[in-house]
């Protein structure tokens, strides 16, 4: 028998259909709700990213701030520090300048 607890405080056992399904469901399967804000998620690793000199990673973070946040010039000011930094210059001035149209 199983020590896992369920929500109801008991213990789960083996045979149960949600210890056999859970390994296969990851958090990462589900549908996201644009509700939750995964954008200051991907804000902070790009940050770290940038701290750790993984300047690539950090713009593929700094891009997916971008799609999910594409109204916000903040994250295009992000994405064009972490281009320059990963010494992407003309995706970098593409991002200024879209930071600075959003700007008004």
């Amino acid at each position: 028998m199983s020590r896992t607890v369920g929500k109801s405080g008991t213990p789960l056992r083996s045979g149960s259909r949600m210890m056999d399904t859970w390994p296969r469901r990851s958090i990462c399967s589900r549908q996201w709700s644009p509700r939750i804000p995964f954008d200051l998620a991907y804000s902070a690793l790009a940050a770290w990213c940038t701290r750790l000199d993984r300047h690539a990673e950090a713009v593929g973070y700094a891009r997916k701030v971008c799609e999910l946040k594409p109204l916000d010039p903040f994250s295009f000011t992000a994405l064009s520090v972490a281009c320059v930094r990963a010494g992407m210059i003309p995706e970098a001035e593409e991002a200024m300048a879209r930071s600075r149209a959003l700007q008004g």
